[in-house]
């Protein structure tokens, strides 16, 4: 069977550090009819640039290459869906600019769609950190509670929050058209509207369980704050608007008060850490983040 064109999309802003690492991940891959399409978001520093250099030396290894050099900056979301209008593959593969595929990543998935007869697929990762030591990379448990339920039961388990991880996507370019892709309002949240978008039509969020992304737990991530703070205030009222216009009024309607009152106390933390000023350098920041991150978002 012939093996069908994926197209790597790589989603960056400001990647220039990490960047060259994630492009030898894709380099490296055991699949071979690869495309791959970085979308940069207006980076202001020498994103594209790296890209081009590396792209003049190893792009005879893919089918096709396209950098999406963007003119004004999108979010996230806009970014997202800039980079699959460009793709031309049957597959789409989204990963960030700082997040590592492992060797054997593009295969599995496209074993696990034929397997399991599905349009896309959700597998799971390793976490890693660059720390003074070294490397670390350690594992964390799948949610099976959410992959082994129907899409029904998934989108009310999602409603009461996101535990599925965007970078583990994978998905026909078509079906994705077809569901209109991401949603630009939410323009720094661009997985879990889509899930709830998925199992709110009734599509099961189908699941294989092996690892194909090396996920990067860093400051500078969206959803920490970089440069000293604790959480990204744009990320957190980006997510809290999704939540208040698309989740609490379905949570109400459903009578699921527990979920209602947990998220309440989850939003209460990142609030009190910007009201404390978000700077971590401040003991009082510090251990508002304790309790946030590690009791209601452990592993994150």
């Amino acid at each position: 069977m012939a093996e069908p064109l994926v197209s790597v999309v790589i989603i960056t802003y400001n990647s220039s550090r990490y960047l060259l690492e994630t492009l030898d991940s894709i380099y490296a891959q055991s699949y071979q009819n690869i495309e791959l399409v970085i979308s940069d978001d207006h980076s202001p520093d020498n994103t594209v640039a790296l890209a081009e250099s590396w792209i003049a030396q190893h792009g005879q290894r893919f089918a096709r290459c396209h950098i999406r050099a963007g003119q004004e900056n999108l979010g996230i979301t806009g970014n997202v869906n800039a980079g699959i209008r460009c793709a031309q593959g049957h597959y789409v593969k989204l990963l960030a600019g700082d997040d590592l595929l492992l060797a054997d990543a593009i295969e599995n998935y496209v074993n696990g769609c034929r397997e399991l007869g599905t349009p896309y697929l959700f597998t799971w990762l390793r976490k890693f950190s660059d720390e003074e030591t070294g490397r670390r990379i350690w594992d964390e448990e799948p949610p099976m509670d959410i992959f082994r339920a129907e899409a029904s039961k998934q989108y009310a388990m999602l409603l009461g929050g996101n535990r599925v991880y965007g970078p583990l996507f994978f998905c026909e370019k078509a079906f994705l058209e077809e569901m209109g892709l991401y949603d630009e309002r939410y323009e720094m949240l661009e997985d879990y509207p889509m899930w709830l978008k998925l199992t709110g039509r009734g599509y099961k969020l189908h699941f294989k369980n092996v690892p194909t992304v090396l996920y990067r737990q860093s400051p500078d991530s969206v959803s920490r704050g970089g440069s000293g703070r604790v959480v990204n205030a744009r990320y957190n009222a980006c997510y809290w608007k999704f939540y208040k216009e698309c989740c609490r009024p379905e949570l109400w309607k459903r009578k699921m008060y527990m979920q209602l009152l947990l998220n309440a106390r989850r939003r209460f933390w990142p609030w009190l850490i910007i009201q404390l000023g978000n700077d971590r350098s401040k003991p009082l920041v510090r251990a508002a983040e304790y309790l946030y991150l590690r009791k209601y978002l452990p592993g994150r």
